[in-house]
């Protein structure tokens, strides 16, 4: 992601991530950012495969802690995993100090941030640098910065967006089925039922763990 004026200079690729989707935002950036380096493999059916043990910073190091050297790792196991990782944590922290974020009182003491205006300007401002046309000139598309930013509808890479396509699919039907089972009083929805109109997809909550696919937004609380 290339240093814009509009954003604050504390903001990285990885803030802006978690701006516009969360700590599930940064995982899928940081994974896609361990790819294009090859440092982890990733097939259309969603296998990882690790070629090498550590990265640039914690987040990096977790992923591929993840991976084991031997046999690999399905992707949607280690989305699910590195989400809850306190270094992603620490981001948000930092967003919250900031001002881009701010406390938000959730049930049964789950810690959790919202976006303020101000992140919202700053994400804004971040997507319309990203999108100048005298970027393209200095070279290739920026493929992290476009996954932080925009999610995987900017995965050009097919192996890559098929993976993440399959993926979300099974995260999906993990959390539908998490909810179905849930008592009422916990948040459960003990009669879902798929004809009554109910968006399973836009009516998660992030700090929960929702995958889903917040390219045009950074609603939400994390």
């Amino acid at each position: 992601m290339k240093p814009s004026v509009s954003v604050p200079v504390l903001v990285g690729v990885r803030e802006l991530a978690f701006l516009a989707g969360g700590p599930e935002r940064v995982v899928d950036t940081t994974i896609v950012g361990l790819r294009v380096r090859e440092l982890l493999l990733v097939a259309r059916d969603g296998r990882l495969t690790a070629t090498a043990r550590t990265g640039e910073g914690p987040i990096e190091d977790t992923i591929l802690a993840l991976v084991p050297a031997e046999s690999g790792a399905d992707l949607t196991e280690v989305r699910l995993a590195a989400a809850r990782d306190p270094a992603i944590l620490a981001v948000r922290d930092g967003l919250v100090a900031a001002g881009l974020m701010r406390r938000v009182p959730r049930p049964f003491a789950r810690r959790a941030a919202t976006v303020t205006p101000a992140g919202v300007r700053c994400l804004g401002a971040a997507r319309r640098e990203w999108g100048r046309a005298d970027w393209a000139a200095e070279g290739p598309p920026d493929v992290i910065g476009a996954a932080a930013l925009f999610g995987r509808r900017a995965l050009h890479d097919a192996d890559t967006g098929a993976a993440f396509r399959v993926s979300d699919l099974r995260i999906r039907r993990l959390r539908e089925g998490k909810r179905r089972k849930r008592p009422a009083h916990e948040g459960g929805r003990n009669s879902y039922d798929p004809s009554s109109g109910y968006n399973p997809t836009l009516g998660k909550s992030y700090n929960a763990g929702s995958y889903q696919d917040m390219s045009g937004s950074c609603a939400g609380s994390y």
